[in-house]
């Protein structure tokens, strides 16, 4: 059945068809374009899947990284020192590991202090509160931010290895090898 008011769109030029395409002609056509989104949506599956597996490596490689321990105690002491509750993120993990490698644990430790003691604050709002800039994404984000940080820190400060060791589960020992 044919209708005079509908009219074909050509695909290429977006000017009105002048000649319509007979019926199993259109039917062809539509089932060209059908077998074309299905292979589409199995690239696309197939390419969510392989991004999957190389998130899914690079957590492996994070949680078998040798300064696990060691970025685990930064943020144990971070959220106690700060009086946050935030898990932590992967890409905390990454520029916390590449911290402690560069710049050593005592100095990361006495960032997270400086971070605690004088953190950056926002300039009183309306409602009178200030917010507090002293998340582990602002300390750790690139390494003259931490220096930064350390810089901060009290007069003298130095860190406690038995009060870190009872804060990250480590033996005293351990944490004065680090230190």
């Amino acid at each position: 059945m044919s209708r005079p008011d509908l009219r074909l769109v050509d695909p290429d030029t977006g000017e009105l068809a002048a000649d319509a395409p007979s019926y199993s002609e259109a039917l062809a056509t539509l089932a060209k374009l059908d077998t074309q989104i299905r292979m589409l949506e199995r690239d696309i599956a197939g390419k969510r899947l392989r991004i999957a597996e190389l998130e899914s490596d690079r957590e492996r490689r994070a949680l078998d990284d040798p300064l696990r321990a060691e970025v685990e105690l930064i943020h144990a002491a971070w959220k106690r020192a700060c009086r946050r509750r935030r898990p932590l993120h992967f890409a905390d993990r990454e520029r916390i590991a590449r911290a402690v490698k560069k710049l050593g644990l005592r100095t990361c430790l006495t960032a997270v202090a400086g971070a605690a003691y004088d953190p950056n604050r926002s300039k009183p709002r309306r409602n009178g509160r200030c917010e507090t800039f002293n998340d582990l994404e602002l300390v750790f984000r690139e390494y003259a931010h931490v220096h930064r940080f350390a810089a901060r820190a009290p007069e003298g400060w130095q860190p406690d290895p038995e009060k870190l060791a009872a804060l990250g589960g480590v033996s005293v020992e351990w944490v004065g090898e680090r230190l």
